[in-house]
């Protein structure tokens, strides 16, 4: 079982793409900020890669929070956190989040709202490889029910490599996920 800071029982897990949180407060409010870290998942398919992800992360590659803080004059900010960060041609400079870490939101002055887009070096015409997310579970599950492949790169979703799309794959990300 997970924890959050200074081993705290509350934390919440997140997988945010254009998640927006609303300030509800007129004019804005001055936020401070939050802690981050990655998740077990994450770690495993940046340390080893995983179904979505063939091996380890490399020289080039990175995992990268965007906090968009959104004004009330409609101008925003940004503030970028790696989560994982191995663009160095020098090894000795690759990391990967491995403790809570603070995002000073403080700079941003009065937001209304904070919107959160993930990138990384490791997509496909889909978009991101990794980490593996349930969002990838929901759409082999439609594709084996309907045949529907509009945002499956159907080469990766063969978990097993039988050159078929069934059930058996979806247990293969399935079980990716729990880290089985």
């Amino acid at each position: 079982m997970g924890h959050g800071v200074n081993g705290s029982k509350n934390y919440l897990v997140a997988y945010p793409q254009g998640e927006i949180i609303e300030v509800n407060e007129e004019g804005g409010k001055e936020l401070r900020g939050f802690y981050v870290t990655n998740e077990a998942w994450a770690v495993d398919a940046i340390l080893n890669g995983d179904g979505m992800t063939p091996g380890a992360f490399t020289t080039g590659d990175y995992l990268l929070l965007k906090v968009i803080g959104n004004h009330p004059d409609g101008t925003s900010d940004t503030i970028s956190v790696y989560l994982a960060d191995y663009r160095s041609e020098n090894e000795a400079e690759h990391y990967y989040l491995k403790d809570w870490t603070w995002v000073d939101l403080s700079s941003m002055g009065k937001v209304e709202s904070l919107t959160f887009r993930m990138e990384s070096s490791r997509k496909n015409n889909w978009g991101m490889t990794t980490p593996v997310d349930v969002n990838d579970v929901m759409l082999l599950v439609e594709y084996v029910l309907t045949n529907k492949s509009e945002g499956i790169d159907l080469d990766v979703a063969d978990i097993n490599g039988d050159g078929e799309i069934t059930v058996n794959d979806v247990s293969g990300i399935v079980a990716i996920i729990l880290g089985n």
